[in-house]
């Protein structure tokens, strides 16, 4: 199934490549599928992209923020060698 639908991408992505198929500039399809960056594009995916951080800020508390640094280890002086 995946197979077949790396097919069809590949397939869609030569048509557009070539000329035989017109691309809808500023569609997900045309930025993800066609690999198209031109500049309507790019301005659609940065649009999305703020949007979605935007929704994602929104939706989690400060305690579901990813925490950087190492998260296994010693915890205390006494679990230091």
């Amino acid at each position: 199934m995946i197979e077949a639908r790396r097919r069809v991408r590949e397939r869609r992505r030569q048509s557009a490549a070539s000329g035989d198929r017109e691309v809808a500039h500023g569609t997900w399809a045309a930025y993800t599928t066609d690999k198209c960056r031109c500049e309507v594009c790019r301005e659609f995916k940065a649009a999305y992209m703020r949007r979605w951080r935007a929704r994602r800020k929104a939706t989690t508390g400060p305690e579901d923020e990813p925490t950087t640094g190492p998260t296994t280890g010693p915890t205390t002086e006494e679990d230091t060698p």
